[in-house]
């Protein structure tokens, strides 16, 4: 360009690019509400709106949302509790740290292209053209981000309902029955439209759809029910104390995802609703669903409130497993002993309370997805010996594994907790040791098999710690306290064992273009 610095000197000032971005932006709230009722009855609604500007250009969130609670004494045994909300918002504008294509991903943030933007402009008219003077035709960092932030549409709207409703009745003074019950519903729609004006919907070498918009329908539902029966009692003055759970719990979740999307859209000024006219894209469909059923227990007793005790038991049966592997058992234990109130500690008189606590338990993970025991097919094109003409073939995907069982893990955990000199001093130490087995991964497969890999039990990890905290009271008067805190934790974790005698374990890592 035969320039030099004095030449961009005499330019005049450059452009802060950012600084057009971003905005002062304003927020406001309103919110409304009530409450009343009687002896047996009593009730609130409320009902809030919020208008929330966002910082970058063409960007914001708005929220309306209205709440319902309701208390009813039925009789003298009988309670029944209603609770409703909804929700609906709107958030619509370009993020600052969303990548709008996977080649070059760091160059398509918000924040790079406004800093890659050109600051020392050539022509007074550089605010307003969408490319500086030397745009190549591809170099697509060069475009004006203010211009294409302000033609960017890209609006989510969700519809948010949530109910539950519980019934607690005294079957007896010491036995009480708790049946409740939960159903949500989930509405979002997401659409985009990218107009030639903006960095998605321009025209490049390296982005062939041009003006192109889309459109995503989700609706999620979630239900459940939990049915508790409890017991309390207590004896010889409180001497013995007795609470004892048993319940059963249902619930479920089901999803469907639609979505469309075109490019090429001959007429950009009828925005979203002119994508019907552009050529097809691609085309988004799922329907999903899944259940778990369990079955719980637990009891707590405590002797002079000094030797505590407790014993839970549960079963869970998921649908994401195979009828044969459905059911996952997990008991856990744990006792305190507070030594604080033996007469032997008693005679200690800098100790205030001592307590020591173990603890042993199994939980379980069923976090995979809702058919991964099945394989999948895909629908594709693959020739035919016909001719050679191409033809439509369902294949399989990936590999299914009926045998896949609840991934389980057992921790064990041992505490002391020490309060000393009138509480000056408290000191709690923890160790904890926790196996994982079973673990729900994909598992690598040769090659030669057709597939990289399929879900399967495999491995075992192993954490183990200790963790120690402490605090004391250093200088306690009328006028002035001082406090200090001190934490330090260790953690070591280990992984035992690795499917198929495998010593390691890879994973890709991936690199913008």
């Amino acid at each position: 360009l035969d320039r030099t610095l004095e030449d961009y000197k005499r330019m005049g000032q450059g452009i802060d690019w950012q600084d057009k971005l971003f905005r002062n932006a304003a927020i406001h709230m309103h919110n409304l509400s009530m409450t009343g009722g009687t002896k047996q009855t009593k009730y609130a609604v409320s009902l809030s709106m919020a208008d929330q500007k966002g910082v970058i250009l063409n960007s914001g969130y708005e929220k309306y949302q209205g709440r319902i609670s309701l208390t009813q004494q039925l009789n003298k045994n009988a309670k029944v509790t209603v609770n409703a909300s909804y929700m609906g918002d709107k958030t619509y504008g370009q993020t600052s740290s969303s990548a709008l294509t996977t080649s070059n991903a760091y160059a398509s943030y918000l924040m790079y292209r406004t800093w890659a933007y050109r600051p020392v402009i050539t022509n007074v008219n550089s605010e307003e053209e969408l490319f500086d003077d030397y745009f190549d035709g591809n170099n697509s960092s060069t475009m004006n981000p203010i211009l294409s932030s302000k033609n960017e549409d890209k609006v989510t709207r969700k519809q948010t309902f949530i109910s539950n409703a519980k019934l607690d009745y005294n079957l007896h003074k010491n036995l009480r029955l708790s049946i409740s019950g939960g159903y949500s519903r989930f509405l979002t729609e997401a659409t985009e439209f990218n107009n030639s004006k903006t960095y998605k919907g321009y025209q490049t070498l390296t982005n062939s759809k041009g003006v192109n918009g889309s459109v995503l329908n989700t609706n999620r539902t979630d239900w459940m029910n939990e049915n508790m029966l409890t017991y309390k009692k207590d004896w010889k003055n409180g001497r013995h104390k007795l609470n004892a759970v048993a319940g059963f719990t249902m619930q479920g979740s089901s999803q469907r995802r639609f979505g469309y999307s075109s490019m090429q859209i001959p007429n950009e000024s009828l925005g979203i609703s002119g994508i019907d006219d552009g050529l097809p894209d691609s085309m988004t469909a799922l329907l999903t669903e899944n259940y778990l059923m369990s079955w719980l227990g637990r009891i707590n007793y405590s002797f002079r409130s000094r030797y505590m005790f407790t014993v839970s038991f549960r079963a869970d049966g998921s649908s994401k497993f195979s009828p044969d592997n459905r059911w996952g058992y997990f008991p856990s234990g744990a006792f305190a002993w507070r030594l604080g109130e033996e007469k032997f500690m008693r005679r200690l008189r800098f100790i205030d309370d001592a307590k020591l606590r173990i603890s042993y338990g199994v939980t379980g993970n069923n976090r995979i997805g809702d058919y991964s025991v099945h394989p999948s097919l895909t629908l594709s094109d693959y020739y035919s010996f016909n001719n050679g003409q191409p033809a439509d073939a369902i294949v399989t995907s990936s590999l299914g594994n009926q045998d896949l069982i609840w991934e389980s893990t057992e921790q064990a955990d041992a505490g002391l907790d020490l309060r000393l000199f009138k509480n000056r001093i408290s000191l709690t130490v923890d160790w904890y040791q926790k196996k994982t087995r079973d673990l729900l991964l994909n598992a690598n497969l040769p090659y030669s098999s057709g597939y990289r890999s399929v879900y399967k039990n495999i491995g075992k990890v192993r954490n183990r710690g200790l963790e120690i905290s402490l605090s004391t009271v250093n200088v306690k008067t009328r006028r002035f306290e001082w406090s200090s805190d001190f934490n330090i934790s260790f953690n070591r974790s280990r992984v035992l064992a690795l499917p198929e005698g495998e010593e390691n374990y890879l994973s890709k890592i991936s690199f913008t273009g």
